[in-house]
């Protein structure tokens, strides 16, 4: 192979890789940032549904506490006009108090401006909504106002003596990971490790209390992080695809170009020696006539060696004319075609070769729509091959027809040396010759079964080629009726 084209096979190599290679170091480097953003995205909201149990716990508390100070059979509000400050002040007691304990606690409302010498509905909703909101924000801060005996042990209890509830923590941490638009499974305190494990958080009810420790495992992060990236990855995986297509389309052409290069070399070669061949033996022959003196006889025989030369010639430009004009404009004239009479006439043209064909297996009215003179050539063809390349005297050539499903099934055989398996996908390539035998002693340019090929498939067929070395050669035709 050429040197230059090596070198750019070798550049094309090392641009693919550094395509691959850098498509994956963004693969990685992507890969890295989105696991980066998830954690953080998931210890946030960890932490988040951690902050908002202990506001829900307090919102619960508090709402509690708006049952305890509503119930009239538990505490009484009253109220009055301090005639010092002019505002009014409330006063909670309780009903059936502790004989040692505090059982009242009195309060003004610096948002009520007005003055209510005795309770009223409106009075006592201020009141209650006032004192619901400092205990939930209380609450929120961690401690506990006794208003009075009763009410400050009833919230003492409910705040530091019932533990947060994981469920409710579990719900806060769906709902944040929701905001978050991830969707993924969890577990709590699992005792198998997961994908990614978020820090611990401290669900204690006091900062002197026994820690309570929770954290949460992600089970499929991983596959979350990779369902996020797909259309990064696709688009990475198609670049590649890509790449590598071009880089073997392009080694493909390379390769082509180099082995039609050899074949035409060798054809060159041989269409050299097939040129030269004639043309001397016309050359010398017409210089004898020229120079020399010849009686009737001789020189009747010298003109018949230049008429055969010349015939020669002109056989093997209409060769290469028909090829070219097939390659261009394809099969022309289209005819309804006998096909048991198409056979017998390609037999006739051989009457020295073994061709066995029964026609009874045919029936007389088959036809089907083509070139006569192209399908009658295209069986010579095949015929002739089987004859230059034989190897013996005792050459038969078998041809089978029948048909079956709208198609014509034909089938070429003989006793020949065969075609060994690596030669199979090339003999139909333009020339296009077997190397064992491209030789001179067999006669050929190599465009006679590129030629059968082109009219099979110009005819709408398919033609493959079958045999065993030593035992001969099958060609099988399906054409369609």
């Amino acid at each position: 192979m050429n040197k230059k084209v090596l070198w750019a096979i070798r550049f094309m190599a090392v641009c693919v890789a550094g395509i691959v290679a850098l498509q994956f170091f963004y693969s990685v480097q992507n890969y890295a940032i989105e696991k980066r953003s998830f954690s953080k995205n998931v210890n946030d909201a960890f932490k988040a549904s951690v902050d908002s149990s202990f506001s829900r716990r307090a919102d619960e508390i508090a709402e509690q506490f708006r049952t305890w100070i509503s119930d009239t059979t538990f505490i009484k509000i009253t109220c009055r006009v301090n005639p010092v400050e002019h505002v009014s002040v409330f006063t909670m007691a309780e009903v059936r108090p502790p004989f040692t304990s505090q059982n009242t606690s009195s309060l003004s409302i610096e948002t009520f401006r007005e003055r209510v010498p005795s309770i009223t509905p409106k009075a006592r909703a201020v009141l209650i909504d006032h004192t619901v909101e400092t205990v939930r924000a209380d609450v929120r801060k961690g401690f506990v106002f006794y208003y009075t005996k009763k009410l400050g042990d009833s919230l003492n209890k409910a705040r530091f003596s019932v533990p947060i509830d994981t469920a409710i923590v579990r719900n806060e941490f769906k709902r944040e990971l929701r905001k978050r638009n991830i969707a993924i499974d969890f577990s709590l305190n699992p005792e198998r490790k997961g994908d990614f494990t978020t820090d611990q958080a401290n669900l204690a009810l006091t900062l002197h209390s026994k820690p309570r420790w929770i954290k949460a495992t992600v089970l499929d992060g991983n596959l979350f992080i990779f369902e996020s990236m797909k259309w990064a990855i696709f688009g990475s995986a198609i670049l590649v695809l890509l790449t590598f297509f071009c880089f073997g389309y392009t080694l493909k052409l390379l390769f082509t170009q180099e082995k039609l290069s050899v074949i035409k070399d060798d054809f060159i070669n041989n269409m050299t020696h097939e040129l030269h061949t004639p043309l001397t033996s016309i050359i010398v022959t017409a210089e004898s006539l020229q120079k020399f003196p010849h009686d009737e006889q001789t020189r009747n025989r010298y003109l018949d060696i230049i008429l055969h030369q010349s015939k020669r010639l002109d056989a093997l430009s209409s060769e290469i004319l028909t090829s070219a004009r097939l390659q261009k404009k394809g099969v022309e004239s289209l005819q309804s075609v006998k096909v048991r009479a198409l056979i017998l006439d390609a037999i006739s043209l051989f009457p020295e070769v073994d061709v066995v064909f029964d026609p009874d297996f045919l029936p007389e009215k088959t036809t089907i729509k083509g070139n006569y003179d192209h399908l009658l050539r295209m069986l010579q063809n095949l015929i002739d091959n089987a004859v230059k390349y034989a190897k013996s005297q005792d050459l038969k050539v078998i041809i089978l027809a029948s048909v079956s499903k709208n198609n014509l099934q034909l089938s070429i055989s003989d006793n020949g040396p065969g075609i060994p398996d690596f030669e199979k996908t090339r003999i139909f390539d333009a020339f296009y010759r077997i190397q064992n035998q491209n030789v001179h002693d067999v006669k050929g340019y190599g465009l006679g079964l590129h030629y059968v090929r082109k009219i099979v498939e110009s005819h709408g067929g398919k033609i493959s080629v079958s045999d065993a070395p030593n035992r001969g050669t099958t060609f099988l035709i399906s054409l369609p009726i």
